[in-house]
C-alpha cells in the first residue's frame, strides 16, 4: 500500500465520520442555535459549524500520526496485506476525527451556554 493510496482512504474515511456527525447533529445544533440567536443569523452559524466540523474531523483523522508511518512503511508491495493493521488504521482515524469534532462541540457549546446565560443576565 502505497503513501498516496493510504492518504486517500484516511481523507474518505475521515469525511464519511464527518458527515455522519454532521447529519446526526444537525436538527440539535439548528434547535440550540435558533434558541441562542433569535434571528437569521443563527442560520449562518449553523451552516459555519457544519463547516467546521467537516474541517476539523478530516484535518484530525488524516493528521500525520506516528502509528500512521509505521502502517504505511509496513505495507509495501512485496508484502500482504495485513488487514488488521489496516483496520486498526481505519480505527485511528475514526477515532481522531471524532476525538477532535467532540473537542470542537463542546467547546462551542460551552461558549453558546455562557452567552446565552448573559443574555438572560442583562434581560433581567
Amino acid at each position: 500500500m502505497s503513501f498516496e493510496l493510504g492518504f486517500i482512504v484516511s481523507f474518505a474515511t475521515a469525511g464519511l465520520v464527518s458527515f455522519c456527525v454532521v447529519i446526526v447533529g444537525s436538527k440539535p445544533l439548528s434547535i440550540f442555535m435558533r434558541r441562542i440567536i433569535q434571528n437569521e443569523t443563527s442560520r449562518m452559524f449553523t451552516k459555519y459549524v457544519r463547516y467546521a466540523t467537516y474541517l476539523v474531523g478530516i484535518s484530525h483523522g488524516v493528521g500525520v500520526h506516528p502509528i500512521g508511518f509505521e502502517i504505511v512503511t509496513h505495507f509495501s508491495e512485496e508484502r500482504n496485506l495485513d488487514y488488521q493493521l489496516l483496520l486498526m488504521w481505519i480505527q485511528m482515524v475514526i477515532m481522531h476525527a471524532l476525538t477532535a469534532i467532540v473537542y470542537m462541540y463542546l467547546a462551542f457549546f460551552i461558549f453558546g451556554l455562557i452567552a446565552y446565560i448573559s443574555v438572560k443576565a442583562r434581560e433581567m
